[in-house]
């Protein structure tokens, strides 16, 4: 489909994207003499607001979520009981990644009310930690002690004969389809970072 009046369009998005280029530039050439007023330094803990790699974390994140969505319900109705390899090998791989995930976003950088990036690394945390990192936690771990608590028999087992009932992880696992929330905003973050960078009509091109 054509755009009427192209080029006038063009030189809008051009201005446009001009401003947030410089905008985006400036927040960057002050963090680096910048010292907050608790005399923090900028720390390389923290990790730059549409960063490139945290952008392609998450798109792997994404991609095993996906992967995950398949296998967790596969593995659970193929019968009333997962052995210990199912449960620790091949779906603990997942919970492990699943919290290197969220223990990384807490330190995703932020601008603060001065427009300057945070140098705190508490603070960060403290405006990154949420539910999810708690939920995730839960999802993980919340399995074994259930599974520790209300049928200890399994462990009285050799560690190759344990039988875990498979419902129980379901009930646990089911609460990480929450990320299906988060492909919006991965696809938003997605776009921001080449808007920094692109313009509309470059964008489109991919």
């Amino acid at each position: 489909m054509k755009i009427i009046g192209g080029q006038a369009v063009q030189d809008l998005y051009k201005i446009r994207e001009d401003r947030r280029k410089q905008e985006f530039k400036n927040k960057h050439d002050n963090i680096h003499d910048e010292i907050n007023p608790e005399g923090y330094q900028f720390t390389k803990l923290i990790i730059s607001p549409n960063n490139f790699y945290n952008m392609i974390k998450n798109d792997i994140t994404l991609l095993l979520f996906v992967i995950y969505a398949i296998l967790m319900p596969y593995n659970v109705t193929k019968g009333p009981n997962l052995s210990r390899i199912q449960l620790k090998q091949y779906m603990g791989i997942f919970d492990w990644f699943f919290i290197f995930d969220r223990t990384m976003d807490l330190f995703v950088g932020f601008y603060n009310e001065n427009g300057s990036l945070e140098t705190n690394v508490f603070k960060v945390i403290q405006n990154n930690i949420s539910y999810v990192f708690f939920l995730e936690l839960l999802i993980s771990f919340g399995p074994d002690i259930a599974y520790k608590w209300f049928f200890p028999s399994i462990f009285l087992e050799p560690e190759d004969l344990q039988q875990y009932p498979s419902m129980v992880s379901f009930l646990f696992k089911v609460f990480r389809y929450i990320r299906i929330f988060e492909i919006e905003n991965q696809i938003k973050e997605i776009l921001d970072y080449y808007s920094k960078e692109w313009t509309v009509f470059e964008i489109k091109k991919v």
